[in-house]
């Protein structure tokens, strides 16, 4: 991969215009110049997606092409899928890493996922993980009008506040159970979203990085000359 790197998930973007919109077209337009070369959104960039319709939004579509315009200033944006726009595909003209991805920092194995499948107790949402993603819920989503995808996914949204309130934090965290098959697939640290909330923790003396969200601000991660450092401004 291509070094410095940024990594940021869960923006949960509404409309470019608000603050949070306004930190993360400040951050792309910046990334350039501080000489970064790689970015890598670790799912939930936008509060959710339906498919290329949401990409002509015009309160959505001056981040689409700040990230287009990434690539012709020499940045490689990489987006994994998360649990709220997992319909995201070449819109953005960025390269897609739907279930994440392995790269090379400095000859060290990074594991880069969104989170949610590293959630093994909330077994109600990992069900309706696989249902929704599954080929056949895709292609009836797809082949739905547009109209009706939006209210669907207002539909799936609502739902999902409700699941997520009635259960206890624990439930929702990384198991370690999951994060342990990964190590033992041979990643050296894993970097990830969902949770929303920044850390470093460690597992068998492996590195866990887990993303915070934008509600407060921006929050990133940087790797550069050989070290991660969490950040909170733009550069």
């Amino acid at each position: 991969m291509d070094l410095p790197a940024a990594f940021l998930s869960d923006v949960h973007l509404t409309d470019a215009g608000d603050r949070t919109g306004r930190d993360l077209l400040a951050l792309l337009a910046a990334l350039p110049r501080a000489g970064f070369r790689s970015l890598y959104v670790l799912g939930d960039l936008f509060h959710y997606w339906v498919g290329p319709a949401h990409a002509l939004r015009p309160e959505l579509r001056p981040v689409v092409e700040a990230i287009r315009e990434l690539g012709r200033r020499g940045v490689e944006a990489t987006l994994v899928h998360g649990n709220r726009d997992f319909q995201l595909g070449p819109e953005l003209g960025a390269r897609l890493a739907p279930d994440g991805m392995e790269v090379l920092l400095d000859g060290q194995r990074v594991h880069l996922a969104h989170g949610d499948r590293f959630c093994l107790a909330d077994t109600r949402y990992q069900a309706m993980r696989r249902v929704i993603r599954s080929g056949p819920a895709r292609a009836f989503f797809r082949a739905v009008p547009d109209r009706l995808k939006f209210g669907l996914a207002d539909a799936l949204r609502a739902l999902s506040r409700r699941e997520v309130r009635a259960k206890p934090r624990a439930v929702m965290g990384v198991d370690p159970r999951a994060l342990r098959r990964v190590f033992d697939g041979g990643a050296q640290v894993v970097i990830c979203g969902h949770v929303h909330e920044e850390g470093l923790r460690r597992l068998d003396g492996r590195r866990v990085y887990t993303l915070g969200d934008w509600n407060a601000g921006p929050a990133w991660l940087e790797y550069r000359d050989g070290g991660f450092r969490f950040r909170h401004d733009i550069p």
